[in-house]
């Protein structure tokens, strides 16, 4: 299909719950406290009217929790005084950091593919690519990566990451058969421009699928409706598009890579975000935090004086209590009130109660996410433990890393197929060949204990039970085979082993044993038995 006509309600209708959903998340993920307020409160903005959740109406303890902290009002003549804690921020850095902070090693069979894609793999800065896409799938169920290319800005593919929650996709058997992605250009008062492209697939009389076109459009609308369509020079931002592209590309430029799955929330969604069942916990940990700085805020020290003790500044302009005043005369103190002074009141900040609290909502927010405590860094325990229970307690950790290189492994597949693709039609590559599959080799999940590894290494060396090259691959896993080769020989002349083949020097000095005489016998020595 096309793309909307005009006035076609937006975003579409079909994605209004997922979208919202999203919404939600994606306010966690960016931690703004005016955007929490407005989303937790059911408003789409800071003048709409908040929206009533279903379970708000209930009463009891569904009425209750459905109340969120953040969705509650601002009791008249107070200033904000809510503070949120970055723990969704962190939770997405972590799982990007686990998937990229090492990146994979990808290779092909076609020595001309492996040649070609390390010159991609840094024009493109892929790594970069990768960790921008691992960080954005974690809050939003997961991330499209679309294959772009402009001859006039680079001469190579161009891999870019689309927010889910600005896409409409459609799928058939589980596999993505078309999408819509927009864009919001400017918003000039009611007045909204939006960049729609849209990837489907082509399909002969036979129904089966051939190439993949792109339609660009450029839409003047409102904040609920597409409006009119534009011409595409309408805009700074559609300015030399063509509405519709067709390179002869054999499959869709859109590869989509689910975070998780399935999804609790919804059985239908394409991936399953970090923050599902987890944002009441971010909602509890803020309000502990905000009670926290309330203490520290309520317990500033403050002097209590008597009103004689002030000195008036004159009719109107009230009075003050000089701190640095030493004596005081003429005071109208009755001199039988002993109990009449400067009194300092300070109340306890209960730093205990509430850390104790944070700590055990943070806990069960990253398990419940997926993840183990001691990956942000926190002890579970509460004392000391061995090196053999560290691992143990990364175990959530590296089984959820596990399950999320799959859907990665396969989604980078699917994109260096679409790169060479778009790099042979497009910039004339025709060396490269897109019918080569992909290799990706992940890194272990967590970096080894240098000393550990290095006390392992030694140990195989002195038992004589591994060779040079296992070795060199053992401390660097991630070098390919020409570095270890390189390594190999290099420690080899360090220590003076290319002098001779070993082999040939066993073998030479067993002829040099079988041709030597044997020492003479004299008669008056006795024979060394």
């Amino acid at each position: 299909m096309p793309l909307p006509d005009r006035s076609t309600p937006w975003p579409p209708p079909r994605q209004a719950a997922r979208l919202e959903r999203l919404r939600e998340y994606d306010a966690w993920y960016a931690g703004d406290p005016e955007r929490l307020s407005q989303v937790m409160a059911g408003r789409r903005d800071a003048t709409s009217t908040p929206r009533n959740r279903p379970s708000q109406m209930r009463g009891g303890v569904v009425g209750a929790v459905s109340r969120f902290f953040w969705g509650q009002p601002i009791p008249p003549g107070e200033k904000r005084s809510k503070t949120h804690v970055p723990l969704p921020a962190d939770i997405a850095t972590a799982s990007a950091d686990l998937l990229f902070a090492a990146p994979p090693t990808i290779r092909f069979a076609k020595a001309e593919n492996t040649k070609r894609w390390e010159q991609l793999d840094d024009a493109m800065r892929l790594r970069s690519r990768l960790h921008e896409a691992a960080e954005i799938a974690s809050p939003y169920s997961g991330v499209y990566l679309r294959v772009d290319w402009d001859q006039d800005v680079a001469a190579y593919p161009l891999p870019i990451a689309v927010h889910a929650d600005h896409a409409d996709p459609t799928w058939r058997s589980g596999k993505l058969q078309a999408v819509t992605f927009w864009e919001d250009l400017t918003v000039d008062g009611a007045t909204h421009w939006r960049y729609l492209q849209r990837h489907e697939m082509q399909h002969d009389d036979a129904g089966h699928p051939t190439t993949a076109i792109t339609f660009n459009g450029l839409y003047k609308g409102t904040a609920d409706s597409l409006g009119e369509p534009q011409a595409l020079e309408a805009h700074e931002h559609t300015r030399g598009l063509e509405p519709a592209v067709d390179i002869g590309l054999p499959m869709l430029p859109v590869v989509w890579i689910p975070n998780m799955l399935p999804s609790r929330e919804d059985r239908t969604a394409p991936g399953r975000s970090d923050f599902e069942s987890v944002t009441p916990l971010f909602d509890n940990l803020d309000e502990v935090y905000t009670s926290l700085l309330r203490d520290i805020r309520l317990a500033k020290a403050r002097i209590i004086v008597p009103s004689a003790y002030l000195t008036s500044l004159g009719p109107g302009r009230g009075a003050e209590f000089d701190v640095e005043r030493e004596a005081y005369e003429q005071l109208n103190v009755p001199p039988t009130n002993d109990k009449v002074g400067i009194t300092l009141q300070q109340f306890s900040i209960r730093i205990d109660e509430h850390e104790k609290a944070m700590l055990r909502i943070t806990r069960t927010a990253v398990s419940t996410a997926g993840y183990s405590a001691s990956t942000f860094g926190l002890d579970e325990s509460g004392g000391q433990m061995t090196a053999t229970e560290v691992d143990d307690r990364r175990d959530r950790t590296l089984l959820t890393r596990a399950k999320k290189t799959a859907y990665w492994g396969e989604g980078i597949r699917e994109l260096a197929a679409i790169i060479l693709a778009v790099d042979r039609l497009v910039f004339g590559r025709t060396e490269v060949d897109p019918a080569d599959p992909a290799s990706v080799d992940w890194p272990p999940g967590e970096s080894p204990d240098q000393l550990k590894l290095a006390q392992t290494v030694q140990a195989w060396d002195v038992a004589r039970a591994a060779s040079t090259e296992v070795k060199v691959r053992a401390i660097h896993p991630d070098w390919d085979d020409t570095r270890v080769n390189a390594e190999v020989a290099r420690i080899r002349d360090e220590e003076g082993a290319t002098t001779a083949d070993p082999e040939q020097m066993l073998r030479n000095t067993a002829a040099i044993g079988r041709t030597s005489n044997p020492p003479e016998v004299k008669d008056d020595e006795p024979a060394d038995e």
